[in-house]
Formats: C-alpha cells, structure tokens, sequence
C-alpha cells in the first residue's frame, strides 16, 4: 500500500474526532477574541479557536509558545473571519516554534497576497483553505516551498484550476491534498496530478465538498 493511501486512511477521522485526538480529554479549544483573551491563556494551550481575533491582536499571539493548532475556520457559520493578509503576515513573523495545523476555511478577506506569509511558516504540517474565495492559482504557486506541509484542504475553492493544482507538484512531503467542490478543477486535472504525486493521496469528492464533509 502507498503511504499516501495509508495517511489518507489515517485522516479520514471525522472533524469532532479529530478534534477530540487534538485536544486532550476531548476538551474543545479556548475561544480568543482580543488581546485580553489571550493573555487570559496558561502558557502551555496548544489549541485555539480565533475566528473573531483581528489582525492587530494577532502578534499577542507570541506568548503562547506551546501552540500547536491555530483555528480560523469554527464557528463561521455564524460569524465572518476578522483575519485578512496583514493579519497572515503578522502571524508568519511570530516563529511560533510548533505551530503544525492552521485553518483558514472560509476566511473570505484573505487572499493569493496572504498565502506568500504562509508559506514563511517552516513548521506547518496542515493548512486549510477550505471555501477561501479570494485564492486563485497564483496563491497556490505561493505554497509551493513549504517543505513540511502535509495535508491540504482546497475544497470549494471556486477560483483554482487545473493549471493551478499542478504546482502543488512541488510540495515533496504532501500526503493528502482535498479538491472536492473546486468547479474548475477537472477529473482529468485530478488524475494528472496524482500521477504526478504517487505518495500523495488526491482526493475530488464533490458530495463531501456539498454536505460539509
């Protein structure tokens, strides 16, 4: 069996168990909201939801030098993400030393810009960009040199094409790659790339995409 099959396997967790095996004791991740919220943090929290945080409260994040998944993307059903580039870019010059999973599913303010501040993050083992309609395929080329990346969500990502997915060729380490509900990527373009990336799983579910799966 090909390790991307076998991560694929691993990863097809639902999102609550997935949560409850990131978060000790199946204890949902601390909500922050501004400056205060965070300070009001131990030093040891490796998990946060900050979907409200703006982009100037974003560099407080420093002090939390044990976190390790930083969620954009909870709660978005009833609230818009505050986050934009700046806020991107504030975050990559943190060097948050084992910052692994960022989610950035639905965050509508940022864009391909966002993605170069991204890509600074050497730790980063997940990212999410699930329904991000700012992203085009130049976004995606600014992924390309994260080199310890390993899963990546696309899904409904209106504005990729086939022609985008190909750069994602050259993320070496990607196990898992999620393309469902991308109305311009193609079968086709799916097929190409994973012959591209035989250790990587690429998955285009469009039912999954539609059910928020």
């Amino acid at each position: 069996m090909k390790r991307g099959q076998i991560y694929s396997d691993i990863l097809k967790l639902s999102f609550f168990a997935a949560l409850v095996l990131l978060c000790a004791c199946g204890k949902w991740p601390d909500i922050v909201e501004s400056k205060k919220d965070i300070e009001s943090l131990p030093l040891n929290v490796t998990s946060i939801r900050a979907r409200g945080l703006s982009d100037d409260d974003i560099p407080f994040l420093k002090r939390l030098q044990s976190l390790m998944h930083l969620y954009f993307d909870m709660g978005h059903a009833v609230k818009d993400a505050n986050i934009t580039d700046k806020g991107l870019s504030c975050l990559s010059e943190l060097q948050l030393p084992i910052l692994q999973v960022v989610m950035l599913g639905n965050c509508n303010k940022i864009t391909d810009e966002g993605l170069k501040h991204i890509a600074k993050i050497k730790t980063l083992k997940q990212l999410s960009l699930r329904s991000c309609v700012g992203i085009t395929d130049e976004g995606l080329r600014n992924l390309t040199g994260m080199s310890t990346l390993q899963t990546l969500d696309l899904r409904n990502c209106q504005n990729i094409t086939d022609q985008g997915i190909m750069n994602l060729k050259e993320i070496k380490q990607l196990q898992r790659m999620l393309l469902g509900g991308c109305k311009n990527v193609s079968a086709e373009g799916v097929k190409k790339l994973q012959e591209l990336m035989p250790d990587c799983g690429v998955e285009k579910n469009d039912e999954e995409a539609s059910t928020g799966g």
